[in-house]
């Protein structure tokens, strides 16, 4: 959900949250009210809820099938 009179980006900004003290962009913005996903708002105004709505996909690196 949106005002779309409001809705505009900020700089981005450098932070470093990951394990090890990685670095990562965050960028954040205004005008949108919430974010749903799947029904469970995610995000609202501009503050994370905690609520989680899905699941992490990971990539899982199968073998090569054997060659006949």
């Amino acid at each position: 959900m949106f005002d779309p009179a409001r809705i505009a980006e900020h700089h981005p900004r450098i932070v470093h949250d990951f394990p090890g003290g990685a670095p990562r962009y965050q960028q954040r913005a205004s005008g949108y009210r919430a974010t749903l996903v799947n029904g469970t708002v995610s995000l609202l105004d501009g503050e994370l809820t905690g609520e989680r709505a899905g699941q992490v996909l990971r990539h899982v690196k199968r073998a090569a099938p054997a060659r006949a």
